[in-house]
């Protein structure tokens, strides 16, 4: 259990994992499957700001993470990342090491938004707590920007561009592939799908965000039309897959 203190709480909160996950942490990402043990490390971005601590599975805490130095007449034990601040805080953050080696942050706002035209209500809540769902509310992202984690000097540096690259940004893995492997992705775009817990939870049967954020003129284009009227579109949010591919002989 966590205990977690609210602003102008004078008491804490118990909070178990699966709760405190959704005001204490960004992202979590793993080294490899958990089936591994303790040899699995699992990787955090704190909220607010970002900062960086690890565990391996079974640990009691996490530690923040830290280089060392022997290239010395003693050990230097320097943080690896501190505090970052730029601006008004994300919605989301995302973290993964590119294929080209450099760590990535990734952060994504977005702003509730009216819609002209209402969700369409599953018949078996037509009557029952209708007037409870808000059926014109949308969630929608409003800016994503890339920064590359600049260790040596603790600094993050924006990306203008990911080139020949596209991301994957969603409840699962964050994902980065080249398109040159990839031909029918589009390159310097990130792929998104819904995976604000709260608007998620609490409008089940809202639209679904699912789109392509270009992040040269920062626009998205969204998957409209009978895709995203399915209703198994909205509940749970959809995520994207890496299938493993193999060969039968």
């Amino acid at each position: 259990m966590y205990n977690v203190f609210d602003r102008g709480d004078p008491e804490p909160t118990p909070l178990d994992a699966r709760e405190v996950r959704d005001c204490m942490y960004h992202r979590v990402t793993l080294s490899c499957s958990p089936s591994a043990g303790s040899a699995c490390i699992v990787l955090l971005v704190h909220m607010p700001v970002g900062e960086l601590s690890y565990a391996r599975l079974g640990d009691e805490r996490h530690r923040s993470v830290f280089t060392l130095n022997f290239n010395g007449p003693s050990l230097v034990v320097k943080k690896i990342m501190r505090r970052v601040r730029k601006g008004d805080d994300p919605s989301s953050m995302y973290i993964l090491q590119a294929p080209w080696g450099d760590i990535l942050q990734i952060w994504r706002w977005r702003s509730y938004v009216d819609s002209s035209t209402p969700v369409e209500l599953p018949r078996d809540l037509l009557g029952h707590n209708e007037d409870d769902i808000d059926r014109y509310i949308e969630l929608r992202t409003t800016e994503i920007e890339v920064y590359k984690v600049d260790l040596e000097n603790q600094a993050l540096v924006k990306l203008t561009s990911l080139a020949d690259h596209a991301l994957f940004l969603g409840y699962n893995s964050t994902m980065c592939f080249a398109t040159k492997d990839f031909p029918t992705l589009k390159p310097n775009c990130v792929y998104i799908t819904d995976d604000s817990f709260e608007y998620v939870n609490m409008c089940k049967h809202n639209w679904r965000e699912i789109g392509v954020w270009n992040i040269e003129n920062k626009s998205l284009q969204t998957f409209d039309g009978d895709l995203l009227t399915n209703s198994w579109m909205n509940w749970p949010s959809p995520v994207w897959i890496t299938p493993s591919l193999f060969y039968l002989t």
